[in-house]
């Protein structure tokens, strides 16, 4: 009898890494609560979230977010315009938050793309 390879889930997050495979589409909902020391600090409808990712340098994707709910919850949309920007191959993503100051809150966040065959 043969048996089928079985995929990992995609998208995934294994040792810090997300990792998915080329051409799929997905959202990924991000929580980000900030803190002012000890104190939360509270969006206000103009402050901004972005993702920028890159591959060797280059921007390949920005996501901008203004309006954040007060879940802190963003949801990054993979589409089929937004995937096919990403070949295979390893990324990384900074995010940074624009509110009183700008803020660099995720730096160097690694991506990896797989091939499905």
């Amino acid at each position: 009898m043969a048996e089928i390879n079985i995929s990992k889930q995609s998208p995934r997050i294994e040792n810090n890494t997300l990792y998915w495979y080329v051409g799929n589409t997905f959202t990924l909902e991000w929580t980000i609560t900030l803190y002012d020391g000890e104190i939360p600090i509270v969006y206000s409808p103009e402050d901004t979230l972005t993702w920028n990712f890159y591959q060797r340098g280059r921007l390949v994707k920005t996501f901008k977010f203004t309006d954040i709910p007060s879940t802190n919850t963003v949801n990054l949309v993979f589409d089929t315009e937004t995937t096919a920007k990403f070949g295979i191959g390893e990324y990384t993503y900074c995010i940074k938050y624009n509110g009183e100051n700008l803020t660099t809150v995720g730096a160097n966040g690694k991506v990896v793309v797989e091939k499905c065959h």
